[in-house]
């Protein structure tokens, strides 16, 4: 069975799954610490030098668990969508958050964010980047996850009106693609959530915070 440092040196350990077994050994306070401080505390409890990804996901985590940034602030959000999608960031420049990206990083912070911060309203800039990244992939009825997206002006004119006009064979094509992209989305997401949830069952955590698993199990259940 993997130990909690294999689950902390492994590369494709969830950010949740790694928040939990922060939170189960240090509790809560641990979201106060400075990086410098959780990293000497890592390679003292666990003996092994935590990597720059560990380090980002954790931050990612510590961000969405106690601020609202995730919506207001597009680096930010942005910057988190690539950290939780299994990302890398860079503190010289902003990496865009492409539109894989942004659907984990939007699924995968609602387990981590305080209730009131998860039914907040994004940001304009943010809801129309992630409209931009839909209508440049042809996505024009975005899935549940991403419904604050704001898709260009000028296209959602032509599309009212290109749709208008169109033929019942046109519009039922265009819309068999709309909801072909939605469960591609869909099936992909409900994939990640149930290999993100085995993790979580498969983790010996020290102290079995229950409380904290159950809410999370309770999220899981929510977001789809």
């Amino acid at each position: 069975m993997k130990r909690l440092e294999d689950w902390l040196a492994d590369e494709t350990t969830y950010t949740t799954v790694i928040m939990a077994i922060l939170w189960d050994r240090y509790g809560e306070e641990f979201l106060q610490w400075d990086p410098i401080t959780v990293s000497l505390q890592l390679r003292d409890d666990f003996h092994f030098e935590p990597k720059e990804w560990l380090m980002d996901r954790i931050n990612a985590g510590s961000v969405l668990m106690l601020t609202d940034q995730f919506h207001q602030a597009l680096e930010s959000f942005s910057a988190i969508c690539n950290t939780l999608n299994f990302g890398a960031i860079s503190s010289e420049m902003l990496v865009p958050a492409d539109l894989d990206d942004v659907f984990w990083g939007v699924v995968e912070a609602r387990l981590l964010e305080g209730p009131e911060a998860a039914k907040s309203d994004f940001s304009g800039e943010i809801a129309a980047y992630v409209g931009t990244l839909l209508s440049e992939a042809g996505v024009s009825e975005p899935p549940p996850q991403l419904r604050f997206a704001k898709l260009p002006d000028q296209e959602a004119s032509n599309q009212q009106d290109g749709l208008a006009t169109a033929d019942e064979s046109f519009f039922k094509v265009w819309w068999e693609k709309q909801q072909e992209g939605r469960t591609e989305f869909e099936s992909s997401g409900m994939k990640r959530l149930q290999e993100l949830f085995a993790q979580l069952q498969q983790v010996p955590f020290e102290h079995k915070n229950r409380v904290w698993l159950s809410k999370q199990q309770r999220r899981l259940a929510q977001v789809g």
